[in-house]
């Protein structure tokens, strides 16, 4: 439930009445951040909020580091999109692979100091390296996200290419020419039905549901 990364990925489970876990580093007396309090109530209804400590106890750093191995624990894979040479995320990687799972890492600039954790995990080989969604839809099994469509708020756009995907596989310049969706917009698109399981992506840039 940290700030970033965190806090998009718990929201962006929560927008499509999906699951998602938070772990905290602190008693349920102290909801850390306290920006994200809002956010634990709605994970509360819709999710799980866990600790491993007692209500009373209170935020405390050397906590998190430790917590990240409910996290990896809970997992079926590990995706680190930003890391430091001394993030506290590579405390998660050491946790992850100790349990067999899989971990991610995102390439970053390669003079950029919060890259240098995750460009040296996917250099090392000790994680696998992550350029898009479709890197982990194809190896792990989301048919069951797909049975979950229809139960998904779409807008005009992500009606019309749904439609449009009905008849078949679809280029995505056919994509754009015939939703009238310009090819940025519709990378967007396409991406966010992509996480939510609805469509899929094939070679040569063709798309199907």
């Amino acid at each position: 439930m940290a700030l970033g990364v965190d806090t998009i990925a718990h929201e962006s489970a929560l927008e499509v009445n999906g699951n998602t876990i938070a772990v905290l580093g602190a008693g349920f007396n102290y909801i850390y951040p306290t920006q994200n309090f809002e956010l634990s109530n709605k994970i509360i209804e819709k999710g799980l909020l866990l600790t491993e400590y007692k209500p009373s106890v209170e935020v405390r750093s050397y906590n998190f580091p430790v917590r990240n191995r409910i996290i990896a624990g809970l997992s079926d894979v590990v995706v680190i999109t930003e890391a430091g040479e001394k993030s506290g995320s590579l405390h998660t990687k050491e946790y992850a692979l100790d349990c067999g799972r899989d971990v991610y890492a995102v390439p970053g600039n390669i003079y950029g100091v919060q890259s240098k954790g995750t460009n040296n995990l996917i250099k090392s080989g000790q994680a696998i390296c992550l350029t898009s969604v479709n890197d982990i839809l194809q190896d792990l099994d989301l048919k069951l996200v797909q049975n979950k469509k229809k139960d998904i708020q779409l807008d005009m756009s992500e009606t019309a290419i749904i439609n449009l995907l009905e008849d078949g596989e679809k280029h995505f310049d056919e994509i754009s020419s015939k939703c009238k969706i310009d090819a940025k917009n519709l990378n967007s698109y396409l991406t966010r039905l992509q996480i939510r399981g609805i469509i899929k992506k094939l070679g040569g840039n063709y798309y199907s549901l």
